[in-house]
């Protein structure tokens, strides 16, 4: 039975020396220079000068978004319209009655551009 054993460990090396001689011979040929591939060059100063060419050439436009004027709509406890106003973003209310009512409504709602109070009596 030994000797069975020897017989079988020897086989196995055998194949594997074998195998490793046909790896090595792949890896050779596969990692050569190879003759198809070429040398590229790059020309960097052409290459920046004509992106900054492609950049200046667009035409860039901005749209500037209008100022959206928001609605305030303010009623009173039988939902009857008692005051509507329209203020710009940094615009400031200037009439004192329509401010004073604004400070005594509460905020209900929105939608869109338009603010919903009402005044609790």
């Amino acid at each position: 039975m030994n000797k069975q054993y020897l017989v079988t460990r020897k086989l196995s090396a055998i194949v594997a020396m074998a195998l490793a001689v046909v790896v090595s011979f792949a890896a050779i040929n596969s990692y050569g220079d190879s003759k198809s591939e070429d040398f590229i060059v790059y020309d960097i100063e052409a290459s920046v000068e004509q992106a900054f060419a492609d950049l200046t050439e667009q035409n860039l436009v901005f749209d500037l978004e209008e100022e959206q004027a928001e609605i305030i709509k303010i009623y009173n406890s039988d939902f009857e319209l008692v005051k509507s106003l329209t203020v710009t973003a940094d615009e400031v209310i200037e009439d004192e009655a329509a401010q004073q009512l604004l400070n005594r409504a509460e905020y209900l709602s929105s939608y869109g551009s338009t603010s919903v109070y009402k005044i609790i009596e």
